[in-house]
C-alpha cells in the first residue's frame, strides 16, 4: 500500500491534488501489475497526451494550474483505461452486496445469522454442564474458535439457498453466489478501533464493542476486496461497513430475543382447568384446581414488571430499529444511489413512468423505442464523465459512510455507551426468564408427578433468580431512560 506524507509534500501541492497524484500512481501500478495483460501497456497510449500536458507548466509552479493539469491526467486515464478495467457495472454490484448485507438489506439474513449463532451458542451450553449454575451467566466461559465462526455462517447460507429454493419460479440469485464467495465471518481483535487506518472515513466511529453480543467472541463481517474494486474499496471502508454491521444486528438481535419471550404463552398466560369428572366434583379436585391457579397467580404477580419493562423495551428496539432502517440507512443509500447511477426516480433508482394503455402504446412503438434509445445513450455518455471516475467514486462513497455511520448515531460514545448497556442487560434479562421458566417446569413436576432431581435444589435457585429478575429489570428500566435522556 502506497500513501501521501503531507510533511514530505511541496507548498503547491495541496491535499486534494496529493490525493489524485496517490490514486493516478495506484491505477498505473494495478495496470501494470495486476490489470490488463497486452503486449503493449494501454497507459503508453496516453503518454504524449499526458507530458504535453505537463510540459505546460511554467516555473514557478503555480498551485491551480498544477491542480487543474493533475485533474485533466486523471480525468483522461479515467475515462480510457479504467472505463475497461473498472466498469459502473462492477462498483454498483459492490455496493448493493454491502447494501443488502452489511446493512441488513436482506432481512432473512440476519435473522438466519442470528438464530444460527444462538444456536451455537446453546449447544455450546449444553457440552459445559459441569459449569457451575453462578457462572452460567458470563459468556466468557463459552469459548467459540474460528472455525466454528466460519461454521455459522456456513450454516446461515445454506438456511439462505433453502429460502430460495421454495420459490421454483425464481432465477438463480447472482448477488447471493457473490456473497458467498466474497462475505467472511471471523474472530476480531478486540483492541481494534475502526477509523483509525489510513484513507478512513473523517468521522471516528465509538469504540463501543457492539461485536462481541453476537457470540462470545468479538466476530465481525469481512469482505474480501476484489482486484480491480481496489482501486474504489479500501480496507477502511469495509471496517467501518462491519462497525455498522455489527451495530444493527445487536439491536435487531436484541428485538428479536425479546419478542421471542412472547412465544412462551404458558409463562404469560396460565389459568389450570379443573379436571374431569368424577375427580373434578371431589373437594380434592377442586383443592387441587385452586392450589394450581394460586401457584400461577403468584407466578404472574412475579412476573408482571418482567413483562412490563420487556414490553417497554421491545417498543423502544423496535422503534429505534424501524427508525435507523427505514430513515437513516434506507434514506441515504437513496440518494447515493441517485447520484452514482444519475437516475432521478426515487429510491428505487428507476425512472417512473405513467402507464399507458395498449391502444396507445401500439400507435407510438416505434417512436418509443427510438426515443428510449436516445435516452439511454445520452444517459451512457453523460454517465461516464460523472461518475466514471474511481476517485471520484472513492471519495463520494467514503463522505456516504461519514455520513451514514454519523446519522446512525454510531459517532456518539454518549449514546452508544448506554445503548450497549441496555442490549447487555437485555439479554441477561432474556437469559433468566429462560431460566425461571425451565426452573417452574421442574418444580411442577416435583409437585405434580413426583419427579424428584436430587442434585438441584429448584426451590433456592427460583429464589435467587427471582432477585436477579428485579434487579435486571431494574436495569434494563434505567438504560431505556438514560438512552431517552441522551437524544
Amino acid at each position: 500500500e502506497y500513501e501521501a506524507r503531507p510533511e514530505l509534500l511541496p507548498a503547491f501541492v495541496t491535499p486534494a491534488t496529493a490525493a489524485s497524484l496517490l490514486f493516478i500512481g495506484r491505477s498505473l501500478n494495478h495496470i501494470r501489475v495486476k490489470g490488463v495483460s497486452s503486449a503493449i501497456s494501454p497507459e503508453l497510449d496516453l503518454l504524449s497526451s499526458h507530458l504535453k500536458e505537463l510540459s505546460t507548466l511554467k516555473f514557478p509552479i503555480n498551485s491551480a494550474n498544477f491542480s487543474r493539469v493533475i485533474a485533466s491526467v486523471r480525468l483522461s486515464l479515467s475515462q480510457t483505461t479504467l472505463q475497461k478495467l473498472l466498469p459502473l457495472s462492477k462498483v454498483v454490484e459492490i455496493l448493493f452486496l454491502l447494501r443488502e448485507f452489511f446493512l441488513l438489506g436482506r432481512g432473512e439474513f440476519a435473522i438466519a445469522l442470528i438464530s444460527e449463532a444462538d444456536e451455537k451458542i446453546r449447544s455450546r451450553w449444553r457440552r459445559s454442564d459441569n459449569l457451575s449454575y453462578e457462572k452460567r451467566d458470563d459468556w466468557g466461559n463459552i469459548v467459540v474458535k474460528e472455525g466454528e465462526v466460519s461454521a455459522v455462517l456456513a450454516r446461515t447460507w445454506a438456511e439462505m439457498s433453502l429460502l430460495q429454493g421454495h420459490d421454483e419460479d425464481q432465477d438463480e440469485d447472482e448477488l447471493l453466489e457473490l456473497a458467498r464467495d466474497l462475505v467472511q465471518l471471523t474472530i476480531t481483535k478486540s483492541t481494534s478501533t475502526p477509523g483509525k487506518s489510513p484513507g478512513a472515513t473523517n468521522s471516528t466511529i465509538a469504540a463501543t464493542p457492539f461485536r462481541n453480543l453476537l457470540l462470545s467472541v468479538p466476530v465481525a463481517l469481512s469482505l474480501q476486496i476484489p482486484s480491480p474494486l481496489d482501486l474504489f474499496l479500501a480496507p477502511s471502508d469495509v471496517q467501518s461497513y462491519s462497525s455498522i454491521n455489527a451495530y444493527l444486528l445487536s439491536i435487531r438481535r436484541a428485538h428479536l430475543r425479546l419478542t421471542d419471550l412472547w412465544k412462551i404463552t404458558s409463562l404469560r398466560r396460565d389459568h389450570p382447568a379443573p379436571p374431569g369428572p368424577p375427580y373434578g366434583s371431589s373437594t380434592a379436585g377442586r383443592n387441587k384446581v385452586l392450589t394450581l391457579r394460586q401457584r400461577a397467580k403468584d407466578r404472574s404477580a412475579a412476573m408482571r414488571g418482567v413483562w412490563a419493562t420487556s414490553s417497554a423495551a421491545v417498543f423502544f428496539l423496535g422503534e429505534t430499529e424501524a427508525y435507523l432502517q427505514g430513515e437513516v440507512v434506507e434514506g441515504t443509500w437513496a440518494g447515493f444511489k441517485t447520484w452514482l447511477t444519475g437516475s432521478e426516480g426515487g429510491s428505487g433508482g428507476g425512472e417512473v413512468t405513467r402507464p399507458t394503455s395498449s391502444k396507445s402504446f401500439e400507435e407510438d412503438d416505434d417512436d418509443d423505442i427510438w426515443l428510449q434509445a436516445a435516452r439511454e445513450s445520452t444517459t451512457t455518455r453523460t454517465g461516464i464523465s460523472h461518475t466514471h471516475d474511481p476517485q471520484s467514486l472513492a471519495d463520494a462513497h467514503r463522505r456516504y459512510i461519514a455520513a451514514l455511520a454519523s446519522s446512525l448515531l454510531l459517532t456518539t460514545p454518549s449514546f452508544t455507551d448506554p445503548l450497549y448497556h441496555l442490549l447487555q442487560q437485555t439479554d441477561h434479562l432474556v437469559a433468566l426468564v429462560h431460566r425461571i421458566y425451565s426452573i417452574w417446569a421442574s418444580l411442577d413436576l416435583e409437585a405434580d408427578e413426583g419427579v424428584v432431581d436430587a442434585f438441584s435444589d429448584f426451590h433456592k435457585e427460583e429464589t435467587d433468580v427471582k432477585e436477579q429478575l428485579v434487579v435486571v429489570a431494574g436495569r434494563v428500566k434505567e438504560a431505556i431512560e438514560s438512552l431517552v435522556g441522551a437524544l
